[in-house]
């Protein structure tokens, strides 16, 4: 992998050197950065580092496993167009857990609103770190789902 020499990589790009691996590769480095500079951003403003935290080592984790989950679906190195079928597939099943999401953490603000005080504050951000995580999961089972009826 290139962390540094990008001209080095688009040589590989375009000579067409990289395999499907190693681009299931850079998807989950530029995954888990993405989701650590997420973190790192909003880790300010949170009142509960160790919610933060937890959450963060989780999506990463489930991100690392969901994508090669998901690439083995695709047939690994013998299957075709990794990237691409899950950025097609993404849109769809996002739009859906987005919804979803945010009726989700209505609910959430709702019962914690209901029980008030210190402690549905500490609920509230626990109950958004397990929404999260439920989302992810299901994110990457749907686009398990559909990579494998693409594949059989």
């Amino acid at each position: 992998m290139y962390f540094w020499k990008t001209q080095d990589l688009a040589k590989k790009i375009n000579d067409g050197s990289l395999s499907e691996e190693d681009k299931k590769n850079y998807y989950i480095v530029i995954s888990i950065i993405t989701i650590a500079s997420l973190y790192i951003a909003i880790g300010g403003g949170t009142t509960d580092g160790i919610a933060t935290l937890t959450e963060c080592i989780l999506s990463i984790a489930i991100t690392a496993l969901g994508i090669n989950v998901t690439f083995k679906s695709n047939k690994g190195n013998e299957g075709n167009d990794y990237i691409a079928r899950v950025a097609i597939l993404s849109v769809p099943i996002t739009v859906k857990l987005f919804v979803f999401g945010i009726l989700a953490g209505l609910v959430g603000g709702i019962i914690a609103g209901i029980i008030g005080g210190e402690e549905s504050a500490d609920l509230g951000q626990w109950s958004m770190v397990f929404i999260s995580i439920v989302l992810q999961v299901i994110f990457f089972w749907r686009l398990n789902v559909h990579l494998s009826s693409i594949n059989t």
